[in-house]
């Protein structure tokens, strides 16, 4: 798992209690120029599928550096019909959603996360909790 998103994924795991999958991509340009970074994304994505782990979510700030690569994996996977939601959080910057302690939109991403995959998935393990309650009081 890349160290970058090791808390993101934790706090979906610690959310859930489930299982945690962490992608890597080519970022760095000259010797990976664009657009390495999202057909890795998608080609990721597309393995996900085949092994079972259906479409999530893509959580993206509207201040997010990365915005357009987030606009583009979602929707170079509608062009091949699988679509994935993608959700834009006003007024926020590039990985928010590791600021769950302090942020109460990141906590609102990863609560939203582990919402759907409860729902997907059917879990009958009780959610662990909400963090944005904690952040509100």
């Amino acid at each position: 798992m890349a160290t970058t998103w090791a808390a993101l994924v934790a706090g979906i795991i610690g959310r859930t209690r489930m299982r945690g999958v962490s992608i890597e991509y080519r970022f760095a340009a000259p010797e990976h120029p664009f657009p390495a970074a999202v057909e890795d994304s998608v080609t990721a994505y597309r393995g996900l599928l085949a092994s079972g782990i259906f479409a999530l979510l893509i959580p993206a700030g509207s201040h997010e550096i990365l915005l357009d690569d987030a606009l583009r994996v979602a929707a170079r996977a509608a062009e091949a019909d699988d679509a994935v939601p993608l959700e834009i959080t006003l007024g926020v910057p590039h990985v928010f959603q590791g600021f769950t302690s302090a942020l109460y939109e990141g906590a609102a991403a990863l609560d939203s996360v582990a919402t759907i995959l409860y729902a997907q998935l059917g879990s009958t393990l009780e959610p662990c909790g909400s963090m944005t309650d904690e952040l509100q009081s």
